[in-house]
Parts: structure tokens; sequence; C-alpha cells
């Protein structure tokens, strides 16, 4: 289908989706990109086999497809790819334009348009495959009852804009998590860590990080004191980060922790492993 679909016929394919299939559209808008297993997990969980969740999840991409409504990338083999899916590239999808017109029948608040997005380099793609990996594993806490609520502000809802010393910034985290856990609220500002940034990114975007911090406006806005946490592909990273803000950044360096991207859900529901993989 044509991403130029007139109003009747967004309309007719509008009346013909479920509400899982909406809320479906309406993550991919928010995470740009999103593989059939992230999709699978999140809305295809209450099966008896895996398999079964897996025929519906393909049954349902297919139709979306089909529709003009979700586009499939290229196949390509990247790191992240090698070492969560070990070298078989899944399928990778994204909203269409037709899809967000779509979308926009049930999210009236959303813009008339959007900016044109495509997967562009392969480490940002893998950087975007990364915080929806995130995205997932913490959406699956809710579905396993391990949490009670949760919201997910996604980049650029996440970003924080404020006065650093007379002069306009803003703090970009990768993701930002509210939740409840154990009948107390925590928020989390999430940064995902490929290995591939240098050490003078690193320590200037926690310098934004401890600028914000020290104007108070996070508390004020949502009455708790975020977790800043680094996710991490291995020890070795995990090892060099907190080196150089113990080194560079020592007083400030207690408001960060730097876990393993795989130790992230013990850390948040408090198991002895979060624990110890806390920096």
């Amino acid at each position: 289908m044509s991403k130029y679909i007139s109003k009747k016929q967004a309309h007719d394919i509008f009346q013909g989706l479920t509400e899982r299939e909406l809320k479906m559209l309406k993550l991919l808008n928010e995470a740009k990109f999103l593989t059939t297993d992230m999709i699978r997990r999140q809305f295809f969980n209450g099966y008896q086999t895996e398999l079964a969740a897996k025929r519906a999840t393909n049954r349902t991409t297919k139709k979306l497809e089909l529709a003009g409504m979700i586009g499939k990338l290229p196949r390509r083999i990247g790191g992240y790819v090698k070492e969560t899916y070990g070298g078989s590239a899944p399928s990778v999808w994204r909203l269409t334009e037709a899809g967000y017109k779509i979308l926009r029948l049930k999210h009236t608040g959303l813009p008339p348009s959007r900016k044109h997005r495509t997967e562009g380099k392969p480490l940002f793609l893998e950087h975007q495959l990364g915080i929806s990996e995130i995205a997932t594993k913490l959406r699956e806490l809710v579905i396993g009852g391990k949490i009670s609520q949760l919201t997910i502000d996604f980049e650029p809802k996440c970003w924080r804009d404020f006065r650093n010393a007379g002069e306009f910034s803003i703090l970009k985290p990768d993701l930002y998590a509210w939740l409840m856990n154990g009948g107390f609220e925590e928020s989390y500002f999430l940064e995902i860590d490929r290995g591939t940034e240098s050490p003078g990114r690193i320590l200037a975007k926690c310098q934004i990080y401890v600028s914000y911090f020290n104007t108070g406006i996070e508390e004020k806005r949502s009455g708790i004191t975020p977790y800043i946490v680094w996710l991490v592909p291995d020890e070795k990273r995990c090892a060099q980060i907190l080196n150089l803000l113990r080194e560079k950044m020592p007083e400030a360096s207690i408001l960060f922790q730097v876990v393993i991207e795989n130790d992230l859900v013990p850390l948040i529901i408090g198991t002895e492993s979060g624990e110890e993989s806390n920096g």
C-alpha cells in the first residue's frame, strides 16, 4: 500500500484493527524499531506455548505489513544482533507513514506529521534496538507480576531541558522509566552503552546529569530522585566506566550505577545479583 492513503481508507483500516494491534502501532511509533521477538514478548504472552505465541505474532505482523501500516527493514548482521540472536538476523519493524496516519485516528494529540525515520547506520540501529530491548524487559516485569505499574518514556519525551549557569542545556537519556515496586515509587534514567562511546563523551554526559540534578528540577517535577543507570555489554566495560567516574568525578560518581545489561532486572527487583553488580 502507498504511504499516501485517503481519510476514508485510513478510517476503514482503523475500524478493522484490534486494541492490541493499535497498541503495537503506538509502541512502534515511540520506540522507532522493534524485532518480532520484542513484539511477541510484550503483546503475545498469554499463549500456552512459545510456538503458538510466535505463530500469532507472525500472523499479526503479516496482517499489518500487508495493510501497509508497518514495514520490515532489510536484514543485516551487527554486533547487537550477533550477541542477542546468535548470528541469525531477526525481522526488524518500523511504523510506516500510513500506519502513523491511522494511529492518529486513535491518538488525536499526535502531531499531523513526523520526522521521516530510517534505520541509519548499523551502530545507530543497534543502539535503538538496545533501547527497545531494555523497554521490553521492563514491560516483562509487569507482565510477570514483578512490579505493579510502569511508565516508559522514549526519546525525545524522556529528555529534560534546563538552565545551566544561565545557558540552555538538554539532558538526553536513552530512556526514562517510572514504576511501582513493592508499594514504592522508583524512577530511572537509563543509558544504553554498546561499548563504542569514548571516555570523553561518557564524562560529558555524566557532567550534564550532575548539572541537571544540581538544579533540583527533577525532584520538584516528580517528587522522587531517579536512579541513573549505565547499562553496558560486559564486565570489562563496566569496570572501565566505573574507574573513569571514580578517577575523574569522585564526588559525583555516587550518583551513577553501572551494570551489565542482564543485571538490570535483578537491580530493580532487588535480588542479590543486582545488588552485587551495582557500582
